[in-house]
């Protein structure tokens, strides 16, 4: 809060959240409630993403799901409802909730061609799960939180359409470093301005002009860019951005990191992260 932020986002492993298809994990639940009581305290809004089966480069699926399609397997979409329900249960009336992403980047974890999987299964998938998070959490944003590539590849998970009009929000991850914008230079228009595209891109696949855009994830680090080119990129991408119309928000990746005691993680500067100070003058 005291630099300048006001919401989060706030990721449930999936894999302890429901170590069984039928079997939550209460501990995990109630440190839950809790995180979402410290958050209350320092009014700042929470969305929190339910199957997070990858994030950062790890996958975190439940034994119970390995092997199978997560997106094809009716035995395992029936479990996802379940667990839905019993966090509805949980933390839907919790004044910190704004809103319930599906997932994170779940688009990682379909299948190719080559498996017999297309994208349209993706949708089918997402449309009975954003339609069952809909009814569980009423009055809260309901997203899906897929990477660029469902946006640059014509066949990653999801189609682009289906990711245009899914939810209450469309959802973008804008990096540098993943979509290769930065090969053109740490300060090209190509970095500069990916925020913008992105945006401007998205919103040509919906025709409703109301439709806001939720630029989910975006950030920097210094094995991507120097860090003294850092404040800049922060200030000119958002500024660029924000010349476009129906934007949400931003959410940055991140202030803070995870600390150094934790093995198996890339050393990028673990501890409050400089770039962190230069948020205050963007209110």
């Amino acid at each position: 809060k005291s630099i300048g932020m006001d919401h989060i986002r706030m990721h449930l492993m999936w894999d302890i959240f429901q170590p069984e298809p039928f079997a939550v994990n209460e501990a995990a639940i109630e440190n839950l409630k809790r995180a979402l009581d410290v958050c209350h305290n320092y009014q700042i809004d929470v969305f929190v993403t339910i199957f997070n089966g990858w994030m950062s480069g790890f996958v975190f699926k439940p034994a119970f799901a390995i092997g199978k399609n997560m997106f094809t397997d009716d035995s395992i979409l029936e479990s996802q409802l379940w667990l839905i329900e019993q966090l509805s249960a949980a933390i839907k009336d919790h004044p910190a909730l704004i809103g319930v992403d599906i997932g994170n980047e779940l688009n990682v974890l379909a299948g190719s061609k080559s498996d017999g999987y297309d994208s349209t299964q993706g949708d089918r998938w997402s449309s009975i799960v954003l339609a069952k998070a809909a009814a569980c959490f009423p009055g809260k944003l309901i997203v899906s939180g897929v990477d660029h590539q469902s946006w640059f590849n014509n066949d990653h998970g999801f189609t682009r359409d289906h990711l245009a009009h899914a939810g209450d929000l469309t959802v973008l991850h804008t990096y540098p470093e993943f979509t290769g914008a930065r090969k053109y230079g740490d300060e090209s228009q190509h970095v500069m301005h990916l925020q913008g595209f992105m945006t401007e891109f998205a919103r040509a696949y919906n025709d409703d002009p109301t439709r806001k855009v939720w630029i989910q994830e975006f950030g920097i680090c210094k094995l991507w860019m120097r860090p003294e080119g850092h404040e800049n990129y922060l200030h000119t991408s958002i500024a660029n951005a924000m010349t476009c119309e129906g934007l949400w928000g931003f959410t940055f990746w991140g202030s803070h990191d995870i600390k150094r005691e934790f093995d198996g993680f890339t050393h990028a500067g673990f501890e409050h992260k400089p770039l962190y100070k230069s948020f205050n003058p963007l209110e």
